[in-house]
């Protein structure tokens, strides 16, 4: 078991002929794409405007405390830590960096960034940013649970077909973290079909899933063999509505939602470190936001989310950074504009919030009596040797309830 700095260094003298591409870089070389490299990376599709991964270090390398003092929710520690990582070790090196384009537009509640990764064994990596800080990112995110399409959604099958335009015959590979991740599925399943053929593989890193009507089109059953879904063992974002597969489970070195966090993950051998499942409380959450989400239709979804975020800009704030800068005043103008709005509004408001919270109780003591039962279970199996009949098992826990109360309400 290792971390994600010690396997750069451990394979940093491999180059990509000795040791392919798999998923370990395709996960340290996304994270890059969370660096704001807007003034040094140009949007062209030429590598040749680009720049080498052991020159990207050394260029940012003075700027580097600036951007983190400023935005440490793109420019982490860990993230600093690991560009000075695979900028130092041989693997990376001839890495070029190129096509970055980053575009926020709050009218259109969009959030978007992606770049290429040119490999020097004429692989493509094409990544996409997951969530930034601006609200206008989180609120782009809350419009996937009840919309079929957003305009990230658009700008990233674009930026896929004007790179294979680009660069035809040449290997494609997929990625992203987060949201990125389901951009990174989005563009590649609506490609046409010489497109999706030149598209190797494509990862995605604890994203939000898709509406079953996306899911259900012959284009996204197309490319789904392809498709490659990691969750850390506490996956919240990653179990967001629906995927085609399994997610593979991997191991983090933090607990909750921390467990988000790529530069987390564990590393075995050559490959993240799998667990058999995911964690109690994934399975919790999971059921727990899908049953509060069903129980309301679109345009409920839609009132509920648009009344969230317009209290918060109303407060002043454009980014979780201004949020958590000051929390005591964000609060204290948070309850001042919620108390100025219509009765009738409010009150809709708190109940669905409060819903929610209700929801994740009810089913947190339901998980522990399942718990408790299935504890009283296993010691009567040990005292009298046999094994549980079926109806008793762990498959008729809170998970796969929750999973009959669903299918019964789609066939209503």
């Amino acid at each position: 078991m290792t971390t994600i700095y010690q396997y750069i260094k451990r394979m940093e003298n491999n180059d990509f002929t000795t040791l392919p591409l798999n998923e370990v870089d395709v996960l340290i070389l996304n994270e890059l794409v969370y660096f704001p490299l807007d003034e040094y990376i140009n949007s062209d599709l030429n590598h040749q405007s680009g720049i080498k991964l052991n020159d990207l270090y050394f260029l940012l390398e003075n700027t580097l405390k600036e951007m983190k003092k400023e935005n440490w929710v793109l420019v982490s520690e860990a993230r600093i830590r690991l560009l000075k990582a695979i900028s130092q070790a041989k693997r990376y090196q001839e890495v070029i960096i190129f096509g970055f384009v980053n575009q926020i537009k709050v009218e259109e509640e969009l959030q978007f960034a992606a770049m290429c990764l040119g490999l020097p064994t004429n692989e493509l990596l094409v990544s996409y940013r997951g969530t930034d800080d601006t609200l206008t990112g989180w609120k782009e995110d809350c419009n996937l649970i009840y919309n079929r399409l957003v305009p990230a959604q658009r700008l990233a099958k674009n930026y896929l077909t004007a790179v294979y335009h680009a660069f035809r015959g040449v290997s494609l590979t997929i990625s992203g973290h987060s949201k990125g991740g389901n951009l990174a599925i989005y563009a590649a399943a609506f490609q046409d079909e010489e497109t999706q053929n030149s598209i190797r593989n494509v990862y995605s890193f604890d994203s939000p899933g898709f509406h079953l009507e996306t899911i259900e089109t012959v284009s996204y059953q197309n490319i789904q063999p392809k498709i490659s879904h990691y969750v850390p063992e506490d996956s919240i974002v990653g179990m967001t509505l629906f995927h085609s597969q399994a997610p593979i489970v991997v191991k983090s070195r933090k607990k909750g939602f921390s467990q988000h966090i790529a530069t987390n993950w564990q590393i075995a051998d050559k490959q993240l470190e799998r667990l058999d499942d995911r964690s109690d409380f994934s399975y919790l959450i999971d059921a727990a936001v899908k049953e509060w989400t069903i129980d309301r239709n679109d345009e409920e979804l839609k009132k509920i989310f648009n009344s969230c975020f317009d209290l918060l800009y109303e407060t002043g704030a454009e980014s979780l950074i201004e949020i958590t800068s000051n929390p005591i005043k964000f609060s204290r103008l948070f309850l001042e504009r919620l108390n100025l709005l219509e009765l009738a509004d409010r009150e809709f408001l708190e109940h669905n919030l409060t819903n929610l919270g209700d929801v994740i109780k009810s089913h947190l003591v339901e998980q522990k009596r399942d718990r408790y039962h299935m504890m009283a279970f296993q010691f009567n199996d040990w005292l009298s040797n046999f094994q549980l009949s079926e109806h008793l098992t762990f498959e008729s826990t809170l998970l796969n309830k929750f999973k009959e109360r669903f299918i019964q309400k789609k066939e209503a």
